[in-house]
């Protein structure tokens, strides 16, 4: 598989949903559909540390959602009401310092659930690993995506090597990204076999990078609607960031431009 035919997978429809923006006017706010916020019971949030814009502002909007925060690092924190605090990480096992998704779930019985989710790259391992009984689960997954490849080229220029160690490092560089997409695929299809993409924002904390002939940016918001949900649909034509709906992360610094439809700014 070529990077640029995984990217072209994050495709945005736009559907019969009215989008919004939830939280911050920054890092910690996210867009979501306004319809499915209404009618949600649970919202799971995973990785919040100490910002719980969006989450105070889903509650605002719907008085009667419950909120699960799971997150190992929180200290000194009094969860509001009907709040929950796990002080866990999520992870592939349960003990006393983390949690799995199956574990979260398993005394919740509804099906208006939405699972926000920014855990630093272990987002692919743990869905990788995650049945899609357990993802179907979701009426709404709002994620942000990590995105690394090694850059090869610049760290064999950085040592002095043989020909012949040029040679190893060069096959094994490409070897590990090709294993390291492989994954990413994995996740990204398991995803869309019951979702949608219906928006994607860049958080500008980190600028656009270009590997392997196509520019995208490292860290990539996705909103993913349950297909059940959808009852029209259209490829999204337009641009990002969207205006009055997507802002920067960063404040000090433009949101990131030019990098959607993938493949074609380069």
């Amino acid at each position: 598989m070529k990077t640029l035919d995984f990217f072209n997978k994050l495709k945005i429809l736009t559907t019969n949903h009215t989008l919004k923006r939830y939280g911050n006017d920054s890092d910690g706010g996210y867009v979501a559909p306004k319809e499915i916020i209404h009618n949600l019971d649970y919202l799971i949030s995973i990785g919040v540390e100490d910002n719980i814009s969006f989450e105070l502002d889903l509650m605002g909007q719907n008085k009667n959602l419950q909120t699960i925060l799971v997150d190992g690092t929180i200290e000194n924190f009094i969860p509001p009401q009907n709040v929950r605090l796990i002080n866990k990480n999520l992870s592939l096992k349960n003990n006393n310092e983390y949690i799995t998704l199956e574990e979260i779930l398993k005394d919740i019985d509804s099906e208006n659930i939405a699972l926000q989710i920014d855990i630093e790259f272990d987002e692919w391992e743990i869905f990788d690993n995650l049945s899609n009984e357990i993802l179907k689960k979701f009426k709404l997954i709002i994620i942000e995506l990590h995105f690394v490849f090694i850059d090869e080229k610049k760290l064999l220029k950085s040592q002095k090597l043989t020909p012949y160690f040029k040679g190893f490092y060069n096959n094994t560089y490409t070897k590990i990204n090709k294993m390291i997409l492989k994954k990413y695929d994995n996740v990204l299809t398991k995803f869309l076999s019951n979702f949608s993409i219906i928006h994607l924002h860049a958080n500008n904390s980190l600028k656009l990078i270009n590997y392997d002939g196509i520019t995208f940016p490292p860290l990539l918001e996705v909103t993913f609607l349950n297909n059940t949900e959808i009852k029209k649909s259209n490829l999204y034509s337009g641009e990002l960031p969207i205006n009055n709906l997507d802002l920067p992360n960063k404040k000090d610094r433009e949101d990131l431009f030019n990098f959607y439809p993938f493949g074609v700014n380069v």
